[in-house]
């Protein structure tokens, strides 16, 4: 019984790291327009929050991304449309902030 409780462990990790890249792709597909992206999953781990912190690489450039697990469960399109909305919402708070701030000169 322990060896096939072991055997379960793994494949859940692999399907894990297998959503965790899927997840890290729509991320970069959603905040950087790369529709041809390689990524590299290099670490995952969850918080006291409860969120994934998931550690990859794509080209030269290392990301760190904190999703909420039900990512991992959701569609790829329920996954993309909070991921705009997210984005829309960060997009919003820093134009905001651009306009609070003083202007030089």
């Amino acid at each position: 019984m322990l060896k096939l409780e072991v055997e379960h462990y793994i494949q859940l990790g692999e399907k894990m790291r297998e959503r965790a890249a899927e997840l890290c792709k729509m991320y970069m597909k959603v905040h950087y327009d790369c529709d041809d992206c390689s990524v590299l999953v290099t670490n995952m781990e969850t918080g006291q929050s409860g969120r994934f912190r998931i550690m990859f690489n794509e080209s030269d450039t290392e990301e760190m991304l904190y999703l909420p697990p039900e990512y991992f469960w959701l569609t790829d399109d329920e996954v993309a449309v909070r991921m705009k909305i997210d984005r829309d919402i960060r997009e919003g708070q820093l134009e905001e902030r651009r306009k609070s701030r003083p202007s030089a000169g």
